[in-house]
């Protein structure tokens, strides 16, 4: 059996090891998944609803040694790292809200005279086994979106987590085989990446979950032929800012939304589009406050919202693709340059814009000022990308409002707030490159089952 070494990203010390599993193994935890299904598919909603509150009660009593395993393996700063397992608790929470409310819905069947004298219902059942796999930047709330969910409507969960903070993953594993007495139900598997993929050549593994990069989300795509899937893939947010708007008030919002756990998230802001007229103040105001208040460096300093990027790879990528901005006319504000693990918190202006870091997705401490002149050309900058999960903007104008909710490809627009913020129930996910599907628990819900209908003659 092989060893996985976890490492701290911040100072490469060995944070754990963990088991890997070969081949007959992973069959092995599809089989026991499989049989869980018989048990979990007739539990009765409330015992479903009682198993993730109980869940969510063990989260909580954990919350100190989960959020140390998350700045430990992901290098997320300590207060991020705390309101990520306040978010897991509302994860389950919301899942045992809708395991509650899920039963069915009574038809119609006299709404054509050839249904009268019968009697119809459905009820949403699940497909079968799901295979989720979670990411490196939330290690524990988007697995507990794949898990809770699977619970919630009664499926089985095989659930592996990135190679990279499987930490997080395998003790939410362990406090749910304290609540849960199904065996099989929810099973976390660290495996190869090699490996990954076999999950999806069995064909009972009916619904796959991935949220990660977009180029291994469509692979994924392409081999699961036989199973319903739903991909959170990558981002490049955009914020819109209007002269209409209190530029002091939004500035912290805007510089969280940008470099809160290095940028290192989908919906993290990478391109700042002002109206000409405030440009120059938004600006200034915005590298101020950077300079002056935002702090980079070690994860577990309550002071610091900038930890490590999670590798060497990912941080040399981003500083040459700075360096390539600069090269073709870019100017660097502020930050531009790497101090050990973390990028220095970065704002740049004049990129070109066909250049990947306005296209496409940086993941990092980094954003894009751009100036526009007309709310049109606003909407049109905004929508000059691949990628299409949250956009924000920044206006009173009921009418701009409503443009921009018509005409922005995104899969939500976020009003007054950064693209960054996210309600964990509702409605998340993306168009275009950023993916396909839903996750918050009821939209997780809807494509881990499937609708199967009652008709019974009544005379």
């Amino acid at each position: 059996m092989s060893r996985l070494r976890v490492l701290n990203p911040f100072d490469q010390s060995v944070v754990g090891e963990v088991a890997t599993l070969d081949l007959a193994q992973l069959k092995s935890t599809i089989d026991v998944a499989h049989q869980a299904l018989s048990q979990t598919r007739v539990q009765p909603p409330h015992e479903r609803a009682e198993l993730l509150l109980r869940i969510a009660d063990r989260v909580r009593e954990h919350k100190t040694e989960l959020a140390c395993l998350i700045v430990s393996e992901a290098g997320k700063p300590i207060t991020l790292a705390e309101a990520e397992v306040d978010r897991a608790i509302i994860t389950f929470t919301s899942a045992a809200d809708e395991a509650r409310r899920w039963p069915g819905q009574v038809l119609d069947a006299g709404a054509y005279p050839t249904g009268i004298g019968h009697f119809a219902l459905f009820q949403r059942v699940p497909i079968g086994v799901v295979y989720g796999m979670g990411p490196f930047n939330f290690p524990l709330n988007l697995v507990a979106h794949k898990i809770a969910p699977a619970i919630a409507c009664g499926a089985p969960i095989l659930l592996k987590p990135s190679p990279r903070t499987p930490l997080s993953a395998l003790k939410l594993q362990e406090l749910i085989q304290k609540s849960d007495p199904v065996p099989g139900h929810v099973q976390v598997i660290v495996c190869d990446n090699e490996l990954a993929t076999q999950p999806l050549e069995d064909p009972r593994v009916k619904v796959v979950s991935f949220t990660g990069s977009a180029t291994v989300g469509w692979k994924i795509k392409a081999q699961a032929v036989h199973q319903r899937v739903t991909l959170e893939l990558g981002g490049n947010a955009p914020v819109i800012l209007h002269d209409d708007i209190d530029i002091p008030r939004i500035i912290p919002m805007l510089a969280s939304g940008i470099f809160a756990n290095a940028g290192q998230s989908c919906i993290s802001i990478q391109r700042v589009l002002i109206h000409r007229p405030i440009y120059d103040k938004t600006r200034d105001l915005l590298v101020q406050h950077t300079l002056a208040q935002v702090r980079f460096g070690d994860p577990t300093r309550r002071d610091v919202i900038v930890g490590p990027m999670i590798s060497a790879e990912a941080r040399d990528r981003i500083e040459q693709q700075i360096r390539q901005a600069i090269d073709q006319g870019a100017r660097v504000l502020c930050g531009g340059k790497t101090q050990g693990p973390c990028l220095e918190p970065t704002l740049l202006e004049h990129v070109p814009p066909d250049h990947p870091l306005c296209v496409d997705e940086a993941f990092a401490p980094l954003a894009v000022l751009v100036p526009y002149d007309t709310w049109e050309q606003a909407l049109q900058l905004a929508n000059q990308t691949d990628y299409g999960l949250q956009a924000g903007i920044f206006t009173h104008d009921l009418q701009r409002i409503t443009q921009a909710f018509e005409r922005l490809e995104y899969g939500g627009i976020l009003v007054n707030q950064i693209p960054t913020f996210r309600i964990d129930h509702l409605p998340y996910g993306g168009v275009k490159n950023s993916g396909i599907g839903r996750e918050g628990p009821r939209w997780a819900m809807l494509d881990m089952t499937e609708i199967k209908t009652l008709i019974l003659r009544t005379t």
